[in-house]
């Protein structure tokens, strides 16, 4: 009969990265991270469930399929989830040195470029190594003027993204989402109940609220859509 070799002071057992304790087994996290694995209490504490996933017709598992509105919000909030608890056993894994009891409810990780951390010293080294790189590529090339972020729908300077070739974007972050209202607007008799009828304006902003929730955060939706409609009004009379 084989048996484990036991060694003086060195636990042999698998070793947990979330609670850096060995344990005697570790369980795979989500169907879709094979090589991403916690003890069982780790398993429990960080409230993994497999809502998001289902068992397709061919065996395999896969994301569920949504088949109405209301499971589509249930499970995007879900599929976040799988997300970042992915994202935060990825760098348990690779050495973060933080346990379960450090990390923050909402799961956000890095830590902070902490100086004992394997994993945060790592990425600073990266980080740096790009930075040196980048200069070394641009030392001596003729330097090169950035256009100013000015919205050509407003004139006002604006802090919005930076586009891929490096120019800043062409609207400021209100600009472009008063302009996905009104293309939603434009195009308001597309949407339609189940049965074909087209929508309200009640109906219309509760699929917004669902699809374009940052409209609503942002302070756009609900008042510029009646707007557009009091000005469509309007223009009709006229």
């Amino acid at each position: 009969m084989l048996t484990q070799t036991v060694l003086p002071f060195i636990d042999l057992r698998p070793f947990c990265p979330v609670c850096k304790q060995h344990t005697d087994e570790l369980v795979q996290a989500y169907p879709i991270t094979p090589h991403l694995r916690l003890c069982r209490g780790c398993y429990d504490r960080l409230g993994i469930t497999m809502d998001a996933f289902e068992e397709a017709p061919a065996g395999e598992i896969r994301f569920k399929i949504a088949t109405d509105d209301q499971e589509a919000l249930s499970l995007w909030k879900a599929r976040e989830r799988v997300q970042l608890v992915k994202h935060a056993l990825q760098r348990l894994t690779a050495g973060c040195v933080l346990k379960i009891d450090d990390i923050p409810a909402n799961l956000d990780l890095p830590c902070g470029n902490r100086p004992h951390c394997p994993k945060c010293r790592r990425d600073a080294q990266y980080s740096a190594g790009i930075r040196q790189q980048t200069v070394r590529h641009n030392r001596g090339l003729p330097p090169m003027t950035m256009a100013f972020p000015v919205c050509e729908r407003c004139g006002q300077v604006h802090n919005n993204r930076i586009e891929w070739n490096g120019n800043p974007a062409t609207y400021c972050v209100r600009c472009e989402d008063e302009i996905a209202v009104e293309t939603h607007y434009k195009n308001r008799q597309i949407f339609r109940d189940h049965d074909g009828t087209p929508l309200d304006d009640e109906g219309i902003l509760d699929k917004l609220a669902t699809y374009r929730r940052e409209l609503f955060i942002r302070g756009v939706l609900p008042n510029y859509w009646y707007m557009l409609k009091e000005a469509n009004l309007c223009q009709k009379k006229q």
